[in-house]
């Protein structure tokens, strides 16, 4: 169910899906705008546009909570910073005749900010985990969780991805998934051009779906990470006032993107897929 957003100064609109995630960003509340939309596209949709008027074209969005892994190496409590979010047309090779899972293409977005914006998170997480463990991951903000950060595609679906569904996504070149992070970007776009984000937590890869033995346990190394999120959101937002000079994100852009390696309108190079990964 969707609430109204909480009180907040101007500047940053923090939007996610679920009760858990918002109980998470608690932390947020008299600090940022904090807006809970309810599951899925739709509900995300129209919460965002009903949060946003076209006179509040300074306002930033930033879309948060969690999400499914797709590519190997990610783990339960690994950050996901959006380069680009693509919804996903529900189609896969065995309904469309063609091989792997198909990208809305034309509805993508990228997110020319990805790249400071995954700086400050790793900085975050650093200063909020013990010291690096095996192999250069640093833990997260409790032992067990890993924190560390990606950047890429993140692909937008109508329900939960599983099996099949999720292989063919990272075929076609997508990091992780979620169902509302594309709706809520695009939403705030029709209203007006404005910074946005998505920042995801993985929730379950492959490997560690949902609804199997050890949920419980990545559920929690999640929440946590999600939790210890927070600053970096409102260091994200103090960045912004710095960048007025810069353009505005619109909605269909033809500036090229800031991103490191990065091609036209933003879109990371097809290499860069899950672009890079930054080990606390």
């Amino acid at each position: 169910m969707t609430e109204p957003p909480s009180p907040g100064p101007p500047g940053l609109l923090l939007v996610c899906a679920l009760r858990t995630e918002q109980r998470a960003l608690r932390a947020a509340r008299g600090t940022l705008r904090l807006l809970r939309t309810g599951m899925g596209p739709r509900a995300a949709e129209a919460a965002t546009r009903a949060a946003l008027r076209p006179t509040d074209g300074r306002t930033a969005v930033l879309v948060t909570g969690f999400c499914a892994g797709l590519a190997p190496g990610l783990a339960p409590g690994d950050v996901v910073v959006a380069t680009e979010l693509c919804p996903w047309t529900g189609t896969t090779g065995a309904r469309a005749g063609v091989e792997g899972a198909v990208l809305d293409t034309e509805g993508a977005v990228p997110c020319p900010r990805a790249a400071p914006l995954a700086g400050i998170v790793a900085e975050v997480l650093s200063r909020s985990s013990p010291a690096a463990g095996a192999g250069g991951a640093v833990p997260g903000p409790r032992a067990g969780t890993r924190g560390t950060v990606h950047t890429g595609l993140l692909a937008g679906a109508d329900h939960v991805v599983r099996g099949r569904e999720r292989a063919e996504l990272r075929a076609a070149g997508a990091l992780a998934v979620d169902m509302e992070s594309a709706a809520v970007v695009r939403a705030a776009l029709a209203t007006g051009p404005r910074p946005v984000a998505a920042v995801r937590v993985v929730v379950d890869t492959p490997d560690h779906e949902l609804l199997r033995p050890g949920t419980l346990r990545s559920g929690l190394v999640a929440y946590r990470t999600l939790r210890a999120l927070v600053p970096a959101f409102t260091a994200w937002r103090d960045t912004l006032a710095d960048a007025r000079r810069d353009p505005i994100h619109p909605i269909n852009p033809t500036a090229s993107s800031a991103l490191p390696g990065g091609e036209p309108n933003g879109h990371a190079a097809a290499s860069d897929h899950p672009c890079r990964d930054l080990p606390l």
